[in-house]
Order: C-alpha cells, then sequence, then structure tokens
C-alpha cells in the first residue's frame, strides 16, 4: 500500500504542494532572465540545469550544477577529475535517480 501523493492528500489532511531545493534555488534567475534562457541550457528535450553530486573512485569529489543531459563521462572529467586509476577499471554505475528493485 502506498501513502497518499501530497499534492491530494498532505499536512493535516490538506492538499500539499512539494517543492525540491533545485525549483526554488533557481527560480530568481528564471525570474530575472526569463524562461526562454533557462530552456536554452541542455540538450534539446532535455533543458536546464541538474545539481549532480559526484562521490565515490573519483579524483574530486563535489557537487556541481550542470546542463542537463551532459554525458556522465564528461561530467566526471569536468568537474571530478576524473575516475581514480582511470577509465578501464571503472565498473558500470547507475546515477542514483534510477532505482532497481
Amino acid at each position: 500500500m502506498k501513502p497518499p501523493f501530497p499534492a491530494n492528500v498532505g499536512v493535516y489532511g490538506c492538499p500539499s504542494t512539494v517543492n525540491n531545493v533545485e525549483s526554488i534555488a533557481v527560480a530568481p534567475q528564471i525570474m530575472r532572465r526569463g524562461a526562454e534562457w533557462f530552456a536554452g541550457i541542455g540538450r534539446a528535450n532535455n533543458t536546464g540545469t541538474k545539481v549532480f553530486c559526484i562521490s565515490g573512485h573519483v579524483n574530486k569529489p563535489c557537487n556541481v550544477e550542470e546542463a542537463m543531459g551532459i554525458p556522465l563521462r564528461e561530467l566526471i572529467e569536468k568537474h571530478a577529475g576524473g575516475v581514480r586509476g582511470g577509465w578501464t577499471i571503472c565498473l558500470p554505475s547507475f546515477p542514483a535517480a534510477h532505482r532497481c528493485r
């Protein structure tokens, strides 16, 4: 059994709006520069930015905001200094957004 969706039944049984920090943090920039500016970041059908937490066997673990649609290898090379020991020892990785059951 799943809990009710917060937009339908939230705190005290009333509908609640759920926002994430990424959406709230970028809202002032979108208001200042316009939706077209934000939509121009990233790739076709995958626009805007995303906060990535890069950790594990990388040279410089970090949190970074980058354009949506950036390839994983480019993201790690550009911001984390690559994989410790090189890419040949790297096992397949799954972004945390994917869940296995």
